[in-house]
């Protein structure tokens, strides 16, 4: 589950991970598009990798699903290859090309490699009139 906070003029930021430290592969939360519309921006914001291999690499790619249960990696919806230095980006999602559900996929490569990391999605939610 994300946290969600509106703001002015109807944008909503959610959380896709918390900020930590990821040593393995990992997953972002499961996140539904459907109250979305139009272009969400997917945030990415790790630090530079901070012990073991210097040639080591963070990775990480967005995927996914119909029924929230097998995902699958999105044409082109990756992120520049992180190493030793910070790296904030925005990946500009159109919610109409992309099935319901969504999670950002990180492979980290690299021996004994940490990267401090946080996952963010930011858009506007769809007209709902009470």
């Amino acid at each position: 589950m994300s946290a969600d906070y509106d703001l002015p003029g109807s944008v909503t930021f959610s959380v896709l991970a918390p900020s930590t430290t990821i040593s393995s592969n990992t997953n972002s939360i499961n996140f539904d598009l459907s109250p979305y519309q139009g272009c969400v921006g997917v945030i990415l914001n790790a630090g530079a990798n901070t012990a073991g291999d210097a040639n080591s690499k963070l990775v990480a790619a967005i995927y996914d699903s119909a029924d929230n249960s097998t995902y699958a990696a999105i044409s082109g919806a990756t992120f520049t290859n992180v190493t030793n230095a910070n790296s904030f980006q925005v990946y500009d999602l159109d919610t109409r090309a992309a099935r319901r559900y969504i999670r950002v996929v990180t492979t980290v490569l690299g021996v004994n490699t940490v990267y401090p990391i946080g996952m963010s999605i930011v858009g506007q939610k769809q007209y709902n009139p009470s």
